[in-house]
């Protein structure tokens, strides 16, 4: 199987811990583990230089999201996904400017904690899908995930964690946000009004009757179904 590229096994019953055998195929490309039940720890080295894809949400992974500036992957990987684990730890600066084609990443719903790396990640000129809702992180808003130049976030989930200060006057270089979402954070102070808009979190006011009034930015401050 040295051969292998993709490997979907998802919805499944496999158990145990992702063998390092599958983080040695050094021609992976795509590996997708989706809710299978898996325990233990993510390994920290992926061998395979064209490792694309990582899909591991909805298992029971523990111990800390990649810390590693050695590992071939890192390179090229442009999805990860490992929404609702166990893991723990902060983000780590260096390794997530060692992903420079990474798009998607999504890290919701885990135990996760410190401060969120802005400058690392508002390097990160092709980062679209940013989700880091329900964890433990603290501190501000970065106002450096949205650097002149390479604001490209399309969608924000920080939701449900225990950030505070305000929102940076630098996000609405976000011109192309349509999903911003801050709710249950220690957030303080007004939300620049350049940033609020009818085509950010545009389902919010879905049932509301079109002659309603609207604050536009009730739908990024709010939770869904709520009004300040």
């Amino acid at each position: 199987l040295t051969e292998l590229e993709v490997i979907t096994l998802k919805n499944n019953i496999l158990q145990g811990s992702i063998p390092q055998e599958v983080a040695n195929l050094n021609k992976l490309i795509s590996l997708d583990l989706t809710e299978c039940f898996l325990t233990g720890t993510l390994p920290q080295r992926f061998e395979s230089p064209s490792l694309k894809i990582i899909l591991l949400a909805n298992n029971a992974i523990s111990g800390r999201f990649f810390q590693t500036d050695d590992s071939p992957h890192l390179q090229s990987i442009k999805e990860i996904r490992m929404e609702n684990n166990l893991l723990t730890g902060t983000l780590h600066g260096p390794s997530m400017m060692k992903i420079p084609h990474l798009e998607t990443l999504s890290l919701s719903d885990n135990d996760l904690s410190g401060l969120i790396p802005g400058e690392e990640l508002g390097l990160l000129p092709t980062l679209h899908y940013l989700y880091l809702d329900s964890n433990h992180f603290v501190g501000p808003l970065p106002s450096q995930l949205a650097q002149a130049g390479k604001a490209s976030i399309l969608e924000l989930w920080v939701q449900d964690n225990a950030l505070s200060g305000t929102v940076p006057a630098s996000y609405v270089r976000f011109d192309q946000l349509h999903d911003f979402f801050i709710d249950g954070n220690k957030l303080t102070g007004a939300l620049p009004p350049d940033l609020c808009g009818p085509e950010i979190n545009s389902d919010f006011y879905a049932n509301v009757p079109p002659e309603a009034e609207r604050n536009y930015c009730d739908s990024i401050a709010c939770r869904a179904g709520s009004v300040a």
